[in-house]
């Protein structure tokens, strides 16, 4: 993602500009957050677990939500 932004000046809109075709639900996904930040994550397990890279803070997060 970062070598994507400094190469292009800006942050991709979806995995598709990096030249990478996403399996159907399964990770990593990818959100833009704004125009230089970004959200790498990957859902674990069936309890809605997932673990999340915040390009702002360069720093991962687990969580987990229980419905």
């Amino acid at each position: 993602m970062e070598k994507y932004k400094n190469d292009q000046v800006k942050l991709p809109e979806s995995v598709k500009d990096l030249g990478l075709i996403p399996e159907m639900d399964e990770g990593p996904y990818y959100k833009k957050t704004d125009s230089s930040n970004y959200i790498i994550y990957f859902n674990i397990g069936l309890d809605n677990e997932q673990f999340i890279y915040y390009s702002k803070s360069k720093r991962w997060q687990y969580t987990t939500s229980i419905n």
